[in-house]
């Protein structure tokens, strides 16, 4: 090797080493909630980072997180993002084409990506605690502040492992939300689409309003609670459904096994209600045709229910009543019955097949 070779490979050592001893020195007397690289180390040796988007008109927000708690704050003063406990160079979080993207889920391309959208360089100190392990951090959080003048017109939620709430969204918002072994909570949501896929994942839905419902699961439990929308449908493997107080004008379920309940449940009107449960059980509690001013006097059964079911059980509750469907009896020749149901009997049609 040529004598500049070796001279050029001392000179590098030696910037190395005194960078390093450098950064150690300066970790040293700086203190520890001092600001490095758009970061700030808490004494508990957390990172806070911060985008803020107050400046920018977003319609889109886009979420793609694993491993982490997340909530979404509608109604905020401020229009930004907190990142707590991220290691460096471990998460996107920017501004882009008017959408905001905060992403964990980070492949090789993205550090690489030209149009601003990819990872951001943290610095060489910060890269060098990363490397090194020397931050401790604990599970990441992510605080998205959503203030009302900002027009969302589309939510793009995608979850895995994740503890989530979403709060006190207002508007006619798309909300698309993708769950994966999730504890998910919405409340207080106006939306013109809550379009909701779960996979072993625990969601409720409380005091929200929406033109549309839809949900497609894959294990765990859903809960909808005064749900106020013009129709929801529902699709998938597996899962329990309950439905309390909800009002809504259709319903559809095609699921493969499922436990379903509706307890205090209001018609818009007229009204579909079809039910196919290949395996499962299905608990209908009180039906109540207009609103929830009537009586519990007024309870009566729904106009036009169809409920198959290949295996498994319908039970019906009126008031005090406690009714088992029976199958549906094969049509006769027999004239059809003039005499009108008794208060409170089922007048709709529902089957149990087996």
């Amino acid at each position: 090797m040529k004598m500049s070779s070796w001279i050029f490979l001392v000179i590098s050592g030696l910037l190395i080493i005194s960078g390093i001893f450098l950064c150690n020195y300066a970790r040293d007397k700086a203190p520890s909630d001092a600001a490095i690289d758009g970061y700030t180390t808490s004494e508990d040796g957390q990172s806070f980072a911060e985008l803020d988007y107050s400046e920018q008109r977003i319609s889109n927000i886009t979420l793609d997180l694993s491993d982490c708690n997340v909530e979404v704050r509608g109604g905020a003063d401020e229009a930004k993002v907190e990142l707590i406990g991220f290691k460096p160079n471990s998460y996107i979080g920017n501004v882009t084409n008017k959408t905001i993207k905060v992403s964990n889920q980070i492949s090789i391309m993205d550090y690489f990506s030209l149009d601003g959208s990819g990872v951001s360089f943290a610095g060489v100190w910060r890269t060098r605690l990363s490397l090194t392990g020397d931050q401790e951090e604990t599970e990441p959080t992510v605080i998205v502040y959503v203030p009302e003048d900002q027009a969302i017109k589309q939510y793009n939620l995608t979850f895995t492992n994740c503890n989530v709430s979403v709060v006190n969204i207002s508007g006619k918002s798309e909300i698309n939300l993708d769950a994966t072994s999730s504890t998910v909570g919405l409340n207080k949501i106006s939306a013109s689409l809550l379009d909701l896929t779960c996979d072993d994942t625990e969601l409720s839905v409380l005091n929200a309003t929406a033109d549309h419902v839809t949900c497609e699961l894959g294990g765990g439990s859903t809960i909808l609670r005064e749900l106020v929308t013009q129709d929801i449908i529902f699709s998938g493997k597996e899962g329990t459904v309950n439905l309390i107080k909800a009002d809504f004008a259709e319903l559809e379920m095609k699921m493969t096994q499922c436990e379903l309940s509706l307890e205090t449940v209001y018609n818009q009107g007229s009204y579909v209600r079809k039910i196919e449960i290949e395996d499962g059980e299905v608990y209908l509690g009180s039906l109540l045709l207009g609103n929830e001013d009537e009586s519990a006097e007024d309870a009566v059964a729904p106009g036009k229910i169809t409920i198959k079911l290949e295996e498994g059980k319908v039970v019906t509750k009126y008031g005090e009543r406690q009714l088992v469907v029976e199958e549906e009896e094969k049509p006769t020749t027999e004239e059809p019955s003039t005499s009108e149901p008794a208060t409170g009997e089922a007048t709709g049609e529902a089957s149990a097949e087996s």
